[in-house]
């Protein structure tokens, strides 16, 4: 799976943005990991049941952007 950057939104009204790292499952429930910080490993694992809706974020034309000065 590549790694997508996405912005999660939980049935709870919670957002997390994040690198999707995989599918992973716990105690017999599917869920979705996110890399939450490079830097620091931090990750977090939802279940599919509480995701709401998922926005992948294309960074290519921001970082387009950056580099014209605009």
């Amino acid at each position: 799976m590549d790694k997508k950057r996405i912005v999660l939104n939980t049935k709870d009204n919670l957002l997390y943005t994040g690198l999707v790292i995989g599918k992973e499952a716990m105690k017999d429930e599917q869920g979705v990991l996110i890399e939450l910080d490079p830097k620091s490993g931090l990750k977090l694992w939802c279940p599919e049941n509480n995701i709401d809706s998922v926005i992948e974020v294309d960074l290519s034309k921001y970082q387009e952007l950056e580099s014209s000065g605009d």
